[in-house]
Protein backbone atom coordinates (compact mmCIF):
# COMPACT_ATOMS: atom_id res chain seq x y z
CA UNK A 1 0.00 0.00 0.00
CA UNK A 2 2.77 2.47 1.10
CA UNK A 3 4.85 1.44 -2.06
CA UNK A 4 7.59 -0.28 -0.16
CA UNK A 5 8.73 -3.10 -1.15
CA UNK A 6 9.96 -6.10 2.25
CA UNK A 7 11.67 -9.19 1.78
CA UNK A 8 9.55 -11.55 3.46
CA UNK A 9 11.87 -14.51 3.64
CA UNK A 10 15.08 -12.41 4.70
CA UNK A 11 16.43 -13.54 8.25
CA UNK A 12 15.55 -11.06 10.89
CA UNK A 13 18.25 -8.82 12.09
CA UNK A 14 16.85 -7.27 15.79
CA UNK A 15 16.72 -3.63 16.03
CA UNK A 16 17.87 -2.94 12.21
CA UNK A 17 16.00 -1.24 9.61
CA UNK A 18 17.78 -1.20 5.69
CA UNK A 19 16.31 1.32 3.29
CA UNK A 20 16.74 0.67 -0.42
CA UNK A 21 16.02 4.61 -1.80
CA UNK A 22 15.73 6.02 -5.14
CA UNK A 23 16.26 9.48 -4.76
CA UNK A 24 13.57 10.01 -7.42
CA UNK A 25 10.90 8.07 -6.23
CA UNK A 26 7.40 9.78 -5.19
CA UNK A 27 7.22 9.82 -1.39
CA UNK A 28 10.58 8.90 -0.62
CA UNK A 29 11.29 12.00 1.32
CA UNK A 30 8.73 11.20 3.75
CA UNK A 31 8.99 7.50 4.13
CA UNK A 32 12.97 8.57 4.33
CA UNK A 33 12.23 11.07 7.22
CA UNK A 34 10.11 8.96 9.47
CA UNK A 35 12.33 6.11 9.32
CA UNK A 36 15.60 8.20 10.35
CA UNK A 37 12.97 9.46 13.09
CA UNK A 38 11.81 5.95 14.38
CA UNK A 39 14.93 4.80 14.11
CA UNK A 40 16.34 7.48 16.73
CA UNK A 41 13.51 7.35 18.92
CA UNK A 42 14.40 3.18 19.17
CA UNK A 43 17.87 3.21 19.13
CA UNK A 44 17.89 1.03 15.90
CA UNK A 45 20.64 0.98 13.47
CA UNK A 46 19.17 2.77 10.09
CA UNK A 47 21.33 1.84 6.85
CA UNK A 48 20.29 3.34 3.55
CA UNK A 49 20.87 2.50 0.19
CA UNK A 50 20.70 3.78 -3.26
CA UNK A 51 19.66 2.59 -5.77
CA UNK A 52 18.85 3.86 -9.57
CA UNK A 53 15.84 2.84 -11.57
CA UNK A 54 15.91 1.42 -15.04
CA UNK A 55 12.80 3.15 -15.65
CA UNK A 56 14.63 6.96 -14.49
CA UNK A 57 13.30 9.73 -16.22
CA UNK A 58 15.06 12.89 -16.20
CA UNK A 59 17.65 14.24 -13.30
CA UNK A 60 20.68 12.98 -12.41
CA UNK A 61 20.26 10.36 -10.54
CA UNK A 62 23.95 8.34 -10.89
CA UNK A 63 25.34 11.47 -10.01
CA UNK A 64 22.94 12.52 -7.09
CA UNK A 65 24.09 8.73 -5.66
CA UNK A 66 27.92 9.47 -5.91
CA UNK A 67 26.83 12.78 -3.96
CA UNK A 68 25.23 11.57 -1.34
CA UNK A 69 27.99 8.87 -0.94
CA UNK A 70 30.00 11.27 -0.48
CA UNK A 71 28.42 13.58 1.62
CA UNK A 72 28.49 9.97 3.86
CA UNK A 73 31.69 9.90 3.99
CA UNK A 74 33.22 12.73 4.85
CA UNK A 75 30.38 14.14 6.90
CA UNK A 76 28.40 10.87 8.11
CA UNK A 77 26.83 13.16 11.45
CA UNK A 78 24.88 15.04 8.39
CA UNK A 79 24.03 12.64 6.03
CA UNK A 80 20.77 11.71 6.83
CA UNK A 81 19.91 15.21 7.01
CA UNK A 82 21.27 15.95 3.57
CA UNK A 83 19.50 12.92 1.99
CA UNK A 84 16.46 14.01 3.23
CA UNK A 85 16.57 17.63 2.30
CA UNK A 86 17.77 16.85 -1.43
CA UNK A 87 15.39 14.04 -1.91
CA UNK A 88 12.41 16.54 -0.38
CA UNK A 89 13.72 19.43 -3.50
CA UNK A 90 14.67 16.54 -6.14
CA UNK A 91 12.84 18.19 -9.04
CA UNK A 92 14.83 21.65 -7.98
Amino acid sequence: LAGVCLFLDREEIPKKIDLFLDFYEEGAAGIFDSLVKFSKENKINFETYFIVSKDAKGGYPEEEVKVALAVRKLYPKEADDYIYRRIKNIKN
